[in-house]
């Protein structure tokens, strides 16, 4: 059931953004990640943070990303499936390369790890080139 009901969110984000009602289809993918029943599946992060990215949203793609794999205002990763966990965390540091090509994945996960134990400090751990939307 959960995959099925994955699947229509899916399906209903890609019709909204199909019909270029990108607003909607992004509000699609928030609710379709905090769905009780849907909200763990790694699939609707990856197709949520390739939107996002794909739209010039990169800080919008590193925060499903980061909510995800390692959670953010004091909630826990979403994701907890290692299969879904390892492709997450794969297509993350494949964006990030786009921007610093040296990063490697432990490095990626180590600048993870320090923003979220610097959350609520204000710092950030990652490039400022990574932290900011571009694009309308």
């Amino acid at each position: 059931m959960q995959e099925a009901v994955a699947t229509l969110w899916l399906a209903y984000a890609h019709f909204l953004a199909k019909a270029k009602q990108f607003k909607s289809a992004t509000e699609a993918y928030e609710q379709a990640v905090t769905c009780p029943v849907a909200g763990s599946v790694g699939r609707i992060w990856l197709d949520y943070a390739r939107f996002a990215e794909d739209r010039g949203k990169l800080k919008t793609a590193q925060d499903a990303y980061i909510r995800a794999l390692v959670g953010k205002n004091g909630q826990r990763a979403a994701v907890h499936d290692e299969q879904d966990r390892s492709l997450l965390w794969y297509e993350f540091l494949e964006m990030m390369r786009k921007t610093t090509p040296e990063l490697t994945l432990d490095a990626l996960q180590q600048a993870i790890e320090a923003e979220a134990a610097a959350e609520g400090s204000g710092s950030a751990a990652l490039p400022d080139s990574i932290l900011s939307d571009t694009g309308p």
